[in-house]
């Protein structure tokens, strides 16, 4: 059977000529060998069938000329023998069968290079110069040269995958192939780490097109043939039966690499054959002089984040001062370099992998660091031997957990290495051949000090050792609060006239290791509830799948059931529930458009008054199908009527929700279209005539504004109070005009859970509305993230009330904002009475600065409050005053970096976990006083307390 599969192309169309260049034998073809090429067919031969390739990378995978060949003069005079394959068209053509034994037809990364040169003669149609795959197999990757045909004017295309939708990408108008001379054309494709594509075209060493295909990556083409000069387009089991698009003109030095060369290569290449071009630099080199996330490509050379295991990251010369690079996601990369004498501090919700490379050939990873100090907060896990170079005075700090995995940690260079928290995931050897190693931490494995290298004064690591394959006695501080403890092997050795000074740290609970996250819980239950708990006088759940009847489940303006006309529904903002689809209308009168009519009269009049009320509020959720800008306004709440009483409105207006009083009004705040959204508007009568209109959106507060400061048009209208709408409608989904037959200005899209009150709501109701159906409410306090994403503590904007905390009197909170791991980092000092965390999603507090936790001016004692969730601080804290820690079951707090007490009491309470995996940056000695609970002396990689004195041992003790 045939199947259609698409494939990776290349396009190039002959535009007006270029100035001639000369190039050079050579440099060239070593500039290429030196890159691991799989394949290189140079087609240089001058006759039989037999097309050698110049490197056995990949195995010997020659090719095979098919049809009448011819040759032409090649792209480099100086050659011995400067030959090139002269393409006629489909049906002559190189045939590579995949014999590749590096898997390179698998590759979803590749590089396809050539030099081309079409006839000047070439027509319309299109011309494949080299194409991975057949066309009706499992895919095929192609690199080709057209004109005209598959876009307008004179373009030049690569793409993957059949070249189709966001699959190519197009080089501008007129900058395609010069017909009378050769060009050097790289193509390549590389991983964007979110499952697409990142695909580039390159001309004489400059990049001339760039794009990403999301969600895309090349077919495997294993088993399948390269083709040189044509498409193979027949079926399946015989792809040679159908020969297309032949490429008309000379192809020389064709290489394909199984991984994408960098723009740096290219050029390099390209220079070797005696051209000139920019070379772009390596990738992966932090090019912002800011803290901002490792993910995003724009802080990185060439808007390219490293993170696979061909990639290096360097940290140099961008910053002028202390910056943090934070994960959102985790990185994998075969090396990292610092050199720079401004800190770097690699912090972040997620781990940094170090791996071997695969191609072009396997190298180990390695850690570089030429100047300055510098600190990993995030977790690091080698998953090969790693070499670690420190140059003297610089050093390199693993605060967070360093995981060996069984591998060899091979330390070189007079600086100095600091682990100072666990390595305890997996055996393996810290190799330190040169240097000092000031190893604060519990390093699970063997250590060899190296002669030339030594231990700082201080640790507790055993003396200086040619060979120490014993565990040194642990002295960094990992405190879990009373609980549980899994005993491992280790040595210790027996020291003495250690210093024994006091501190006392209180733990006041029952602590676990378990943890246990808990999602935010919304029902319709409990939403409803929290609605019916202010007394609505009408609440439409608007769930009906049938019929015309709209119940009001609210008993407190009577029986005030609705009417659907032209009923539609749709999935509702939780799931499982639906919700009233409005379907809108044209702004004509032409009564399009289907609606709900609640009318105030007979059985269904509302019987406490809450049309006449002046004060009041409307509460839904509210589905915008427009696209934000899109016009006409669409109401989706109208009191009375618009040639009655006068119209009290809410309706969607391009990117705004407007509201108005007497058919008077305006946009208070900005809303998304295409998502649910929670929308009240509380309408306020002031006393002196005029109304006070405040929007509410996912609990964030826009207003208040008076009626009279709400221009619409451009126009400011007077002060007024909502008129009385006894005996008149409230609409859904329509305004009626003159009557029901002319109504314009239609809601598109959902509306759910509408309720109506004859008071204005305040903040606080609106906030507990929205929380019982929503985890991203906008806090109505200050200093509550309200951003969901990672960002930096004093950016104003990331906290409610644009007011990021940062004195003694104000608490951080750090909670249901957001839905997926997060960090918080600081870009200078923070001082703060206190921290809330709660959230089943993770927060990091990371950062170059401390975060200091002082008493009030009132006298009140700082606090940690954590209500739920896992959360790490990787910066380090400083107490000026008694600190009290709750942490309630199921969560856990960690303190990867030091904390220094400074003389105070840190008092834990909760049955939750406290973990401090770093030092106290004062305590010379502790004394453990628990309840319920016996603390043993450490003597394994998990321990339950440590400390950890500069210059001084820890002596352990046990209390009851």
């Amino acid at each position: 059977m045939m199947r259609w599969k698409l494939m990776i192309f290349t396009f190039v169309v002959v535009v007006s000529a270029f100035s001639a260049l000369t190039v050079y034998a050579g440099p060239y073809v070593d500039a290429v060998l030196a890159d691991n090429p799989s394949g290189y067919w140079r087609l240089e031969e001058s006759g039989g069938t037999a097309v050698d390739s110049a490197t056995t990378i990949g195995g010997a995978n020659d090719g095979t000329f098919v049809g009448a060949i011819s040759t032409t003069t090649g792209a480099i005079p100086s050659e011995t023998s400067n030959i090139a394959f002269q393409s006629t068209g489909q049906n002559d053509y190189v045939q590579i069968l995949d014999t590749f034994t590096n898997g390179a037809m698998s590759a979803t990364e590749f590089t396809i290079e050539q030099w081309l040169k079409p006839d000047n003669s070439y027509a319309i149609t299109q011309g494949n110069s080299v194409v991975r795959g057949f066309f009706f197999g499992p895919g095929s990757s192609t690199c080709c040269h057209s004109q005209g045909t598959l876009h307008f004017g004179n373009d030049t295309l690569a793409g993957i995958d059949g070249l189709t939708g966001s699959n190519i990408i197009t080089t501008p108008s007129g900058t395609g192939l010069d017909p009378f001379n050769w060009t050097h054309v790289v193509f390549t494709a590389k991983s964007d780490g979110a499952g697409g594509t990142d695909m580039a075209l390159y001309f004489n060493g400059e990049q001339k097109a760039a794009g990403n295909t999301p969600g895309n990556v090349p077919d495997d083409n294993a088993g399948e043939d390269i083709q040189i000069g044509t498409l193979a387009l027949g079926p399946e089991e015989n792809p040679y039966s159908s020969l297309v698009q032949g490429f008309k003109g000379g192809i020389d030095e064709v290489a394909y690499y199984n991984y994408a060369l960098s723009g740096s290569s290219i050029c390099q290449h390209y220079q070797a054959a005696g051209g000139s071009c920019t070379d772009p630099g390596p990738p992966g080199i932090w090019n912002v002089d800011a803290t901002s996330s490792w993910q995003s490509g724009p802080n990185w050379t060439l808007n390219d984040s490293p993170n696979g295991v061909n990639d290096i990251a360097q940290f140099t010369g961008a910053t002028t001062g202390p910056r943090t690079v934070f994960t959102e996601s985790p990185v994998t990369v075969n090396g990292i370099v610092f050199d720079n004498a401004n800190e770097y501090v690699v912090g972040g919700n997620h781990p940094v992998s170090l791996s071997a490379s695969t191609i072009p050939v396997v190298v180990d990873p390695s850690i570089t660091v030429s100047s300055g100090s510098h600190k990993f907060t995030t977790e690091v896990n080698l998953l090969n031997d790693t070499a670690l170079s420190i140059d003297s005075n610089a050093s390199l700090e693993f605060i967070n957990q360093l995981s060996l995995n069984g591998n060899v940690l091979t330390k070189t260079g007079d600086g100095v290495l600091l682990i100072n928290s666990d390595s305890n995931t997996g055996t393996g050897t810290i190799d330190v051949q040169g240097g000092v190693l000031a190893a604060g931490g519990n390093i699970s494995g063997n250590v060899i000090i190296g002669a030339g290298a030594t231990l700082s004064a201080g640790s507790n690591s055993p003396p200086p050792l040619a060979v120490a394959t014993q565990v040194p006695e642990p002295h960094s501080a990992i405190l879990i609060a009373a609980g549980l403890l899994t005993l491992g092997w280790s040595t210790r050795r027996s020291q003495v006239g250690r210093q024994k000074l006091l501190l006392t740290l209180l733990l006041v609970g029952i602590g676990t290791l378990a943890v246990e996250g808990q999602g935010y819980a919304q029902s319709l239950t409990d939403y409803r509830n929290a609605v019916l708990a202010d007394s609505p006088s009408g609440y439409w759940p608007l769930d009906e799948t049938s019929g015309t009847t709209a119940a009001d489940i609210s008993a407190v303006g009577g029986n005030n059931d609705g009417t659907y006309f032209a009923h539609a529904t749709r999935p509702g903002f939780i799931t499982g529930s639906d919700a009233f689809d409005s379907t809108g209308g044209i702004n004509d009168g032409s009564a399009s458009n289907n609606y709900v009519r609640i009318s105030d009269s007979g059985a269904t009049a509302f019987t406490n008054g809450a049309m006449a009320a002046t004060s009041f509020s409307v509460e839904a959720w509210v589905y915008a199908d427009r696209l934000s800008g899109s016009s006409p306004p669409g109401n989706w709440f109208v009191r009375g009527f618009f040639f009655g009483a006068g119209g009290q409105f809410i309706q969607h207006n391009g990117t705004s929700v407007a509201v108005g009083v007497d058919n008077a009004g305006g946009g208070l705040a900005t809303i998304d279209s295409q998502k649910w959204t929670h929308v009240v508007a509380t309408f306020a009568d002031d006393g002196a005539g005029d109304t006070d209109l405040t929007v509410y959106v996912d609990g964030e507060q826009f207003g208040p504004f008076y009626r009279s400061e709400l221009p619409l048009g451009g126009i400011p209208h007077s002060p007024g109070v909502a008129g009385d709408n006894t005996g008149e409608d409230i609409q859904i989904g329509t305004l009626h005009f003159f009557d029901y037959a002319k109504r314009i200005q239609g809601f598109d899209g959902g509306i759910d859970e509408l309720a109506y009150y004859d008071y204005a709501l305040d903040a606080t109701r609106v906030r507990a509305h929205c929380e019982a159906g929503s985890s991203t409410c906008a806090p109505t306090v200050p200093h509550v993230w309200s951003e969901n994403g990672s960002g930096s503590w004093q950016d104003d904007s990331n906290w409610s009330f644009d007011d990021s905390p940062d004195n003694a009197e104000e608490i951080a909170q750090l909670t249901g904002f957001i839905d997926s791991p997060r960090t918080v980092f600081t870009e200078s000092p923070i001082t703060i009475n206190g921290i809330v965390f709660d959230n089943a999603n993770q927060y990091v507090v990371a950062g170059n600065d401390a975060i200091t936790l002082s008493q009030t001016g009132g006298g009140t004692d700082p606090t940690i409050d954590v209500m739920s969730g896992d959360h790490q601080i990787q910066t380090e804290v400083l107490l000026t005053d008694d600190l009290t820690i709750n942490v309630d079951a199921g969560a856990t707090l960690e303190f990867v970096n030091r904390l220094t007490l400074d003389g105070n009491v840190l008092t834990k309470t909760g049955s939750g976990t406290l973990i401090i995996n770093e030092s106290f940056g004062d305590v010379p000695v502790v004394v453990v006083a628990a309840s319920a609970a016996t603390i043993p002396e450490p003597n394994s990689g998990i321990l339950l307390l440590g400390c950890l004195s500069a210059g001084s041992w820890c002596r352990w003790r046990k209390r009851m």
